[in-house]
């Protein structure tokens, strides 16, 4: 029976809620699942046949110890999904303005790496922009995300400040639609579009998240806005098992927020047969190595 890492994290030892629903779909396809915490120095990666990458939650605040630990990885005989260089490339949200030169679109971003000297002042007048979401490049689940809606004075500044000496960060503007209309979340299993979710913050929040607990239903979008989301996935050339495409819709058109191929909460839950066709895209992707 082939070896199969679950990788999570401490506060998860054994899976989140919804990853638990791959167990047993994968036990009945002959793999022996086990749970396993990225960052336990006393785990022998060279242990296990394959690795699937699912509540390592918080990879961003040790983002030198995952990226050391992916580099280890790849000196091992051990199968990852998804692929290594994906899971690196997609780290760092400056793979926004990478996609954004191949044609996908995106919120309008001002990407700015760290120990640069910017003042959103000159930022909001050059782009017009009157209320701005700052954020850290490195991050999940709206962490440190900051809503600017004062007049942009000395006391604006300041996280804007701190964030920067922490890393990388991306500037855009607040757009209403993350508010008003949620975010949608499409689910891809092996590349294939497999069910959606629309997420709301709640009152006084603008983070349709986990941590501000955003209502989050079920959705059937429509046929065009799944072949947009699709047609990001296709930028990549790469074979996924997973992925989660994160955006607003404004003016019919999917404008990408994130693009989660790390550890993205797949909502299994809402969609009964979806942990089955995981499992089973899995066996079929391993069967053609």
């Amino acid at each position: 029976m082939k070896k199969l890492g679950i990788v999570t994290c401490q506060r998860l030892p054994t899976l989140s809620m919804s990853d638990q629903l791959l167990l047993q779909p994968l036990e009945k396809l002959g793999f022996n699942p086990e749970p396993v915490i990225w960052n336990n120095k006393k785990v022998d990666w060279s242990s296990f046949d394959y690795l699937i990458l699912r509540s390592c939650w918080d990879y961003y605040i040790h983002i030198e110890d995952y990226l050391s630990w992916l580099t280890q990885l790849s000196t091992m005989h051990v199968h990852v999904w998804n692929p290594l260089p994906i899971l690196k490339w997609n780290s760092n949200k400056k793979y926004l303005k990478e996609l954004e030169y191949k044609g996908v679109p995106i919120i309008p971003t001002v990407y700015i790496e760290q120990g640069e000297k910017y003042f959103l002042r000159d930022i909001a007048d050059r782009k017009r922009w009157k209320h701005l979401v700052i954020k850290p490049a490195v991050g999940a689940d709206g962490f440190g995300a900051s809503r600017i809606t004062t007049d942009l004075t000395n006391s604006s500044q300041k996280p804007f400040d701190n964030l920067l000496k922490m890393g990388d960060i991306l500037v855009q503007p607040f757009m209403n639609e993350a508010v008003i209309g949620g975010e949608y979340s499409f689910v891809f299993i092996g590349g294939n579009y497999s069910h959606a979710i629309l997420k709301r913050p709640v009152k006084g929040d603008f983070r349709p998240t986990h941590i501000s607990r955003g209502g989050v239903i079920k959705i059937e979008p429509s046929n065009t806005l799944i072949r947009q989301a699709a047609r990001i996935l296709e930028k990549l050339g790469s074979p996924l098992l997973y992925a989660r495409v994160d955006g607003i819709i404004t003016n019919g058109t999917l404008l990408l927020m994130e693009l989660e191929l790390i550890e993205p909460y797949l909502y299994f839950e809402y969609a009964p047969t979806s942990a089955i066709k995981f499992a089973k895209t899995l066996k079929c992707m391993i069967s053609s190595l």
